[in-house]
């Protein structure tokens, strides 16, 4: 989760937080996801690069839109250590 918040804390930094946005998914594993599930969240940035604004990213939407999803609501601990940047 580490990698995360150190991308998520420089975007902020220079001033594009606001195009910073975050899913996850209940899984096992690194990069587990399921196909339907990569479409979904591809999905959603070409929505917003096409409308210039984010489209629902809830749990209950993308998994609507993956079809048998395992996205869910989740905010990762605080990462201990200062990040590189």
């Amino acid at each position: 989760m580490a990698q995360q918040q150190s991308y998520e804390a420089l975007a902020h930094r220079e001033g594009s937080g606001r195009l910073v946005r975050q899913t996850y998914v209940r899984t096992a594993g690194h990069c587990t996801f399921t196909v339907d599930e990569q479409v979904a969240a591809i999905d959603r940035m070409w929505q917003r690069l096409r409308t210039g604004a984010w489209p629902d990213l809830s749990p209950r939407a993308m998994n609507g839109l993956a079809g048998d999803g395992r996205y869910v609501a989740y905010v990762p601990p605080v990462f201990n250590r200062p990040f590189a940047g």
